[in-house]
């Protein structure tokens, strides 16, 4: 008898085990080419500054590391949705939408928490945008979250 199919979830860590920050961007770079420029720019924030800002502080370096390695960007886009013909504000604004099509979520928290997923998610699904990246300068290490919309999801 065969095995039902797992059920995957929306939410992926990028990478899962001991991997060392050469390895998880190596693995970028062959894998997912168009967010390894992004987590390395992010990586280079963590490096410098470590654990103890403010989220706001950390989305300004990282909006000046993106600039210095010439990753195209906008910051604080506010995020609406289309009904009927009519622009609902969803109350969300994107902390950074890299490279026109990736939406990113800048945190500073002992941890990510499911809400901030949820979050990440909302957003993606009202911007219509199927790639997305949660960051969160914690108080041991850079951690972020990938995501990827189902191919069925609509495209921006």
């Amino acid at each position: 008898m065969a095995e039902p199919k797992k059920k995957r979830n929306i939410l992926q860590k990028a990478f899962g085990g001991p991997e060392t920050p050469d390895e998880i961007l190596d693995h970028l770079r062959r894998e997912a080419p168009e967010f390894h420029a992004i987590v390395e720019a992010a990586m280079a924030v963590w490096d410098e500054l470590r654990f103890g800002y403010t989220t706001k502080v950390y989305a300004q370096a990282l909006s000046v590391e993106l600039n210095y390695r010439g990753i195209a960007f906008e910051q604080n886009v506010p995020i609406t949705l289309q009904y009927r013909g009519e622009t609902l504000d969803t109350g969300h604004t994107a902390d950074f939408i890299c490279q026109g099509d990736i939406l990113l979520i800048v945190r500073s928290k002992i941890a990510l928490q499911p809400q901030d997923d949820a979050e990440l998610v909302s957003q993606l699904k009202s911007a219509e945008f199927q790639k997305g990246l949660g960051f969160n300068f914690g108080p041991s290490k850079l951690s972020f979250k990938r995501v990827v919309a189902h191919p069925s999801a609509r495209k921006r």
